[in-house]
């Protein structure tokens, strides 16, 4: 048995890269559209403050978890840089970080095929420990392809 799924014409781009100051960020799918997910791409950089950080991505509706989160049970200390993914494909723990750092650990963590997100929901990505909430920065990359949704 074969599934063949179409999608109508949509908007398919790579929103990024992008850089926050700061240990967590929200990325929301606009009202009146869908976000079919490929990938997230994440370098976390810590600042000089001492602390375990654990890096994490989620994908959120209202208050409620739509997948699992990816908790990439990696702590990073100070001065560190540490690359994660979700829905990607590489297996190169020493991929090039979006930065242009080479980190000597990636962590990679696979979503459902057709991940969608609609108007409203989230992509969360943040240190569950909130070590240093102004001196770490996220760079993130998002691939996705948009939708109009009634």
């Amino acid at each position: 048995m074969e599934i063949v799924t179409v999608f109508p014409g949509g908007r398919h781009y790579v929103m990024g890269p992008t850089t926050v100051t700061a240990n967590s960020t929200e990325i929301t799918v606009p009202d009146g559209k869908v976000w079919l997910v490929k990938y997230v791409y994440v370098t976390y950089r810590t600042s000089a403050t001492v602390g375990t950080r654990y890096f994490t991505t989620r994908f959120v509706s209202g208050s409620s978890l739509k997948y699992p989160p990816t908790n990439t049970s990696v702590t990073a200390s100070q001065r560190a840089s540490q690359n994660f993914e979700s829905g990607g494909v590489s297996t190169n723990a020493n991929r090039l970080g979006i930065d242009g750092s080479v980190n000597n650990s990636c962590i990679n963590e696979l979503l459902p095929t057709h991940f969608m997100l609609f108007g409203g929901e989230k992509i969360k990505i943040y240190d569950t420990a909130n070590v240093d909430a102004t001196g770490d920065s996220i760079v993130y990359v998002v691939g996705i392809s948009e939708f109009p949704y009634r």
